[in-house]
This record gives structure tokens, sequence and C-alpha cells, in this order.
């Protein structure tokens, strides 16, 4: 699966349904929907790193709440 030559390397598909990863394929991850729409201003602003770090630490943080929320009341 790792091979750099493009034209010797399996395709998404492929590595899919090969077997050593085909044990944790979920289909629902695979083709899962955007989990919300991206807000493109945050790239149109200047920010620190300090302000990077922040931002990306709350989305973090954010994501996980939202999962397990989602995962404790028996969504899946």
């Amino acid at each position: 699966m790792l091979v750099i030559d493009s034209e010797k390397r399996m395709s998404v598909d492929e590595a899919l349904n090969h077997p050593y990863i085909n044990a944790w394929y979920e289909d629902s991850e695979v083709n899962a929907n955007a989990s919300g729409q991206y807000n493109h201003l945050v790239d149109e602003r200047e920010y620190t790193v300090e302000q990077w770090k922040e931002f990306i630490f709350n989305e973090v943080i954010q994501y996980e709440l939202d999962q397990i929320n989602k995962y404790s009341n028996g969504d899946k």
C-alpha cells in the first residue's frame, strides 16, 4: 500500500477492500456527511500563533464533546 509511484499504488477503493484495512472498514464512517459548514471567514483574518492554538484547541474540544454526546445517546 505504501508505494510512492502512483502508477503502482493501490486506489482508495482497492485499499479499502484489502483484508488488513477491511477489518476496520465502516461504511458509515467513509461515507459520512460533513459535520457542519466550514466558516471561511476564519481564513480572512490575521491570527497570532497563540490565537490559532486556542482556536484549534476549542474546535477539538467541541468535536470531542459532540462525539461523546452522539455515542452516549446510542447513536452510531
